[in-house]
C-alpha cells in the first residue's frame, strides 16, 4: 500500500480472512483486528509524503491524470480494447479476460480469499483507463493465487506440458510486442 494504490485494497480479503478465523462472530473479534489498519496507513503515509513534497496530498493521482489515467469502467474498457489497432492493448485485454476466467474457474479450489486477492490485483489497474492496458500482463506476476490456480488445474503431466507450451507461446507473443515497440500507444 505504500508503493502502489492497489495495495490498499488488499485490506478487504484480509478482513474477510480475519472474520473467517473468528467464525464471523462479532464477540470473537479482538483488538488485533486493528493491525489491518496498517495496510491503508501505507497509502495515507504516501499521501502525507506527497503533501510534504508538493503541497498536494493527491499529487500521485494528479500526475496519473497527466499520463491519461482516468477513472474508467473496466468491463467497457476490456470490451473496447479487444477491437483496438494496437496489438499490445488487444493482447493485454485478452490476457486480462483469460485471467478473470481462470479466477472464476478456480475460485472454489483456491478459496475465496485468494481468489478475491487475485481479482483485486487485476481489476484495480483497469479502473485507471486504457493506459493501464499497455502493461496489464505484468500485474499478474504479483497475483500469486493465479499460480496456485494453474498448479491445481494442471496437476497431471500431459496438462502440465500443454501449459508449458502455452506459456512459451505467451512469452514469445510478449517479446514480439515489446520488440516491435507496441508497448506504448
Amino acid at each position: 500500500a505504500l508503493t502502489r494504490p492497489v495495495g490498499a485494497f488488499i485490506v478487504f480479503p484480509l478482513f474477510y480472512l480475519y472474520l473467517k478465523t473468528k467464525d464471523f462472530k462479532i464477540r470473537n473479534i479482538r483488538p488485533s483486528i486493528l493491525f489491518l489498519l496498517l495496510i491503508p496507513l501505507g497509502a495515507f503515509l504516501f499521501g502525507c509524503y506527497s503533501y510534504y513534497l508538493t503541497g498536494d496530498f493527491f499529487a500521485y493521482v494528479h500526475i496519473k491524470e497527466k499520463w491519461r489515467h482516468t477513472l474508467t469502467n473496466p468491463i467497457t474498457l476490456l470490451y473496447t480494447s479487444i477491437f483496438s489497432n494496437n496489438p499490445a492493448i488487444v493482447f493485454n485485454a485478452v490476457f486480462a479476460i483469460g485471467v478473470f476466467i481462470l479466477i472464476f474457474l478456480t475460485c472454489r479450489k483456491v478459496g475465496f480469499t485468494y481468489s478475491s486477492l487475485a481479482f483485486i490485483l487485476m481489476i484495480v489497474p483497469l479502473f485507471s483507463g486504457s493506459s493501464a492496458l499497455t502493461g496489464l500482463a505484468r500485474y499478474a506476476l504479483v497475483a500469486f493465487p493465479l499460480f496456485i490456480s494453474l498448479a491445481l488445474l494442471f496437476k497431471n503431466r500431459k496438462n502440465d506440458e500443454m501449459l508449458t507450451i502455452f506459456l512459451v507461446l505467451l512469452l514469445g507473443s510478449s517479446l514480439w510486442i515489446f520488440w516491435n515497440r507496441y508497448l506504448f500507444y
